[in-house]
Order: structure tokens, then sequence, then C-alpha cells
């Protein structure tokens, strides 16, 4: 017998297959995955990134991230992202590193900040020194700091002996991040600039009665930025804007779950939230562009230069240069908040 297609049994059949077609089609699109591989640095500035892998922020935006975690965003950078013998997409650091490799030549750019504050770093000195105050790291005999050259927490500390007057008071000594507990411990040096999980670490090895922990609240507005290559953000652009995508997920569930965020991130930096609360809060924690952060690595780019009496290696007047806007013009327009130059001027 010949199939009636008048018949209205028919025709919703055929549309419930039709259907069926277009939405399996439709989920097969959502389910495009892409790969970012990630220098990522084990610092609570990186926090977003944290809750969106502990969430499955990033999985959910259809990416799927490899990562690699670096002492520090100085670290993620030099020894990750611009090393020739690993291949990654991408590095998460801090203005201080990225400007330094700025000043060095390298072409890179950020395309996004996570982070923004003035009160992430500490000084962590000896108690036995008779250091008690941001003053007395002058003291009677010259004091030996130890921190990380070219990073944030160099450029915290050299914010804070200007603003005492205490350049040629100290000595500065640099040292990988991860050593600077031990060295005080074992009296090498009388004090370091970091911040957490090394501040911890220090408690734990000397004790919180024998240490002064100094905060220099407003002296430096630190932030952290993702950094790549323009020719990596055009080849993967798809990719960049779910990583982005992911960390504004991030940042949504840290408003509406401050707890359970501020736990994800102690846990991952083996410190206790008690001593996180102190130096993280999660104003910090935003997505964007800012001209805070245009004004920043202006001013870092003027202590480079007269550290090495050179000129820079990128002759610019205009530090835009060094934004990549394309990535959140696409995923979150309104974030961008730098002061661009009229391009017919």
């Amino acid at each position: 017998m010949a199939l009636d297609i008048s018949k209205p049994t028919f025709f919703w059949g055929f549309a419930f297959l039709l259907l069926s077609s277009l939405s399996g089609c439709s989920e097969k699109a959502v389910q495009q995955i892409d790969t970012l591989n990630i220098a990522s640095a084990n610092q609570p500035s990186n926090a977003l990134t944290f809750i969106a892998i502990e969430k499955g922020f990033f999985k959910a935006a259809g990416l799927e991230v490899n990562i690699e975690d670096f002492p520090s965003g100085k670290r993620a950078l030099n020894e990750g992202f611009l090393n020739p013998d690993k291949k990654f997409d991408l590095a998460i650091t801090s203005d201080m590193p990225f400007s330094s490799a700025i000043h060095k030549g390298h072409s890179l750019v950020t395309f996004a900040n996570i982070f923004s504050s003035d009160d992430v770093n500490r000084i962590v000195a000896r108690k036995d020194r008779n250091i008690f105050k941001l003053q007395d790291l002058a003291g009677r005999t010259s004091r030996t700091i130890g921190t990380q050259e070219n990073s944030a927490v160099h450029y915290f500390l050299t914010r804070i002996l200007e603003a005492y007057n205490l350049n040629g008071e100290v000595n500065v000594k640099f040292m990988a991040a991860e050593m600077l507990p031990t060295a005080l411990s074992e009296g090498s040096i009388d004090a370091f600039s970091m911040r957490e999980p090394y501040v911890t670490q220090a408690r734990e090895m000397i004790g919180e009665d024998n240490l002064s922990i100094l905060g220099a609240y407003g002296i430096y507005h630190q932030y952290d930025v993702l950094v790549s290559a323009p020719e990596i953000i055009q080849m993967k652009a798809p990719a960049f804007g779910k990583f982005v995508s992911g960390l504004l997920q991030a940042q949504d569930f840290a408003i509406k779950h401050p707890d359970e965020a501020l736990n994800i991130v102690a846990k991952k930096l083996n410190v206790s939230p008690e001593m996180l609360n102190k130096t993280l809060t999660l104003n910090d924690l935003k997505v964007g562009l800012q001209q805070g952060l245009l004004m920043t690595l202006e001013s870092q780019q003027a202590w480079l230069a007269t550290l090495d009496k050179k000129k820079m290696a990128h002759k610019t007047n205009d530090f835009t240069d060094f934004f990549y806007f394309p990535v959140l013009e696409k995923v979150a327009p309104e974030l961008i908040a730098i002061i661009r130059p009229d391009p017919q001027n």
C-alpha cells in the first residue's frame, strides 16, 4: 500500500526527524573543542585560572587547557612561553615581567588583565635582625634583602626603597622565588620581598612570632596579565576567546561563592584561607583591559631604562602597541577601559 503523505501523521513525523537532525548538527557545533597550552604562574593573582579549572568552566566553553605551573609569573614567561624548546600559546604573568620582556625587544602583547591589587606583596623580615617596620630596613649595618629580579616583587621593593629614601642603604640579592624562605631561615638574608605561597613557607620554617610581615598598601598597583604573540592569537582566535569566557565565568563564581572560591585558591597554593584572605580580595579578580595597566607599563619602562642606561628596544610613544584588543572586543567589549589614540591624528 502506498504511503499517504497528505496525512498529518506523516507531516509531524517528518518535522520531528528534521528538527532532530538540525539539533544534532547544532550540538556537534557546540562540542567543537579547541586547545591551548599555557605557562601558568603559581601565585594568588592567578586565582581566576585556578577557579576556572576546578569548576570546569574552560571545558564548558569548549576549551581544553594544558597547564604547566611555574613558581612565578616571571618564570612562566621566560622559562615557559619564551623558551624555544617549549610550545606554549600564552603565559600568565605579572606586569613587570611583561614590561621587562618588552624592554628586551620581544614581540609580545597582552589581551587581558585578570587581577589588580595594591596590597598583594609583602616584605618578610627577621625580628632578630631588629626589623619591625619598613624604616628598619636601613638599620645600623647594611641589610641584605632577597627578591626575584625584574619581577613584580622586585618593582614592589624598589618602590619601597624610593618611598623611604633607602636606596643605597640596603643590599638587594637576586634569587629564585622558591629559594627565598630557606635563605631567610638560614640567615643569609635579613628579609625578602615576595608574596604567597612563600610568605607562608617562611612562617612555617621560622615561626610567625619571629617574623615581621610588612605590607605597603598603595605603593604599587600590580596587574597580572595574559601574554602571547599577535600571530598566535590570530591563529587560535576562537580558543583565546573561550579562555577569556572561562575566566569571566570564574569571576562570576567568585562573586557568588566567595568562600568556596577562596578555598580553591588556598588549596592550590597550599596556604590557609585565613592567610590568603589577608592579601587577596574578590575585588582584585577582574578581567579587562584597564587604563591603570597602561600607566604602570609606562612607569616600569622608564624605570628599566634607568637600570641599564639603554634605549628601549621598542621605540614608541604609544604603549597601546603592546595591547591586543580583538579578543575582548569580541567577548566582552565593555571591559576595555583603555584610552586609545585617535588613528586619524
